[in-house]
């Protein structure tokens, strides 16, 4: 959560290997230091996030959108500082695609995006709930989620140069070439037709603009989008679990059950990787591989032997990370 803040700080990155190195009091003296600068990056970018919202907004509701603001941060939604970091903020017209509930969408403007747009066909804007990042691997959901006073629509509609839409990608109106930077979390393995989701996402993507995929990989321990989602929660006697933990669900892939929301293509590494290839010029893939608590150690030689068409990086990668350029027109 504080990755981008720590890179960007000479002195916070030296301190934060001292905290991972030292312990005791020096230990708890470098956390406290670096709870306050949190805190106080916390207030500066909600001030930046402020500076956007709309003239007609009354102060009652200012304060409120304020509060919801804070609430966010406090929910670790630090999105507009990772998507920065990859394909840059200032000046650009952004689109997410498959934005959720998209809370964090002011801090792009405060980090210096002429807008932000988010498109999702599925999403309830007039929710109130929060998503916290930091309860990601509660087993109950309804605990991982806060509430915040006004609903999501309310809180969006306060600011200047934020759109929301629900559309698919597919079917969308927006016009081609309107957008500097889009990004997609989690996302592409939903997608019914990847290559026709991706010739759209290139037609609204400006000559030489960015896209960064964040794709959550089928093949990975926890790759069935179900619990359990961490080694930890496995709980060996529950049939549920046990249908689907430790790559059981490549025996049987998990069935769609016609719910567009929760549909999985169950798209391979490589086949992503080639479709994108064919439309835009890859700058960087990284491969997020699985760690311990996302099922490295319960990957055994018989396990490996069951799956020859799989590959160990098929089976050990969580997240495959995609910055790519749409190429100039010719």
């Amino acid at each position: 959560m504080l990755i981008s803040i720590i890179k960007r700080n000479p002195l916070l990155y030296n301190l934060s290997r001292f905290v991972v190195s030292k312990s005791g009091l020096a230990r708890r003296i470098s956390e406290s230091y670096l709870k306050n600068y949190r805190l106080h990056q916390m207030e500066s970018y909600i001030s930046e996030a402020l500076r956007f919202i709309k003239k007609d907004v009354t102060a009652e509701q200012a304060a409120l959108v304020k509060e919801t603001l804070r609430l966010v941060l406090e929910c670790g939604q630090f999105t507009a500082d990772d998507v920065d970091d990859h394909i840059g903020l200032r000046g650009k017209r952004i689109l997410e695609v498959g934005c959720g509930h998209c809370w964090y969408a002011p801090f792009f403007l405060g980090r210096g995006a002429i807008s932000y747009t988010g498109i999702d066909p599925f999403r309830d804007f007039e929710d109130h709930r929060i998503y916290n990042y930091n309860q990601f691997s509660a087993q109950n959901w309804q605990d991982a989620y806060k509430r915040a006073e006004m609903s999501l629509r309310e809180f969006i509609g306060s600011f200047e140069n934020i759109y929301l839409y629900n559309e698919d990608i597919l079917t969308t109106i927006l016009p081609e070439s309107s957008f500097d930077g889009i990004f997609l979390l989690s996302v592409s393995e939903h997608f019914k037709r990847p290559k026709e989701a991706f010739k759209k996402i290139s037609d609204l993507l400006v000559p030489g603009g960015k896209l960064f995929i964040a794709h959550h990989n089928y093949y990975s321990w926890a790759g069935h989008h179900q619990a359990p989602k961490f080694v930890s929660e496995y709980d060996p006697g529950d049939e549920k679990m046990r249908f689907v933990a430790d790559w059981n669900h490549l025996l049987s892939f998990i069935p769609n059950d016609g719910s567009d929301m929760d549909y999985l293509n169950f798209i391979r590494i490589h086949e992503l990787i080639e479709i994108v290839r064919s439309m835009f010029h890859i700058e960087q893939c990284l491969f997020d591989e699985s760690k311990e608590e996302t099922g490295r150690s319960r990957l055994t030689d018989d396990i490996i032997r069951h799956f020859p068409q799989y590959s160990k990086k098929d089976l050990l990668t969580d997240m495959v990370h995609i910055l790519c350029t749409k190429p100039a027109a010719e």
